[in-house]
């Protein structure tokens, strides 16, 4: 767009796919430990011994443990690793796991560092452009 003299030219929203590639595939990575995960829980626990109660409580250990991720004083990138980590090391927890207490430990561990799927979002959006910054930090809340 041309005003005067002057021509306007859009700011480059382009993403970079080289800084954003390695979030998406934490991001696939852990919707995908999720998806398989969270349907085969209760029939894995119920092969412990777990009541329904313990069940419910199984699915909001997760939940209850989780933390606000500390990534605008430590950095992204740092808390995307370390949550990465711990959800590795839990999910081999959990497959290795012989009774219901060391399946609750794993449920723990996945819960306190979990905050990768927040923490993805919010790095997004750090890297957009101001005027794409709303339209991705929307689409990221979708997913």
């Amino acid at each position: 767009m041309t005003i005067g003299q002057r021509s306007i030219s859009a700011p480059n929203d382009r993403l970079d796919w080289r800084l954003l590639a390695p979030v998406f595939a934490i991001v696939a990575i852990d919707s995908m430990g999720m998806g398989v995960i969270l349907p085969l829980l209760p029939f894995y626990a119920e092969r412990f011994g777990a009541t329904p109660l313990f069940i419910g409580m199984l699915f909001a250990t997760f939940s209850l443990c989780q933390f606000g991720a500390g990534s605008d004083r430590l950095g992204r990138k740092p808390i995307l690793m370390a949550s990465q980590f711990g959800t590795c090391v839990s999910f081999i927890n959990l497959a290795l796991a012989n009774s219901l207490p060391l399946i609750f430990l794993a449920r723990i561990l996945d819960g306190l560092t979990s905050g990768n799927l927040s923490v993805a979002s919010a790095l997004a959006v750090d890297h957009s452009s101001p005027v794409r910054a709303n339209r991705r930090s929307a689409s990221s809340a979708q997913a």
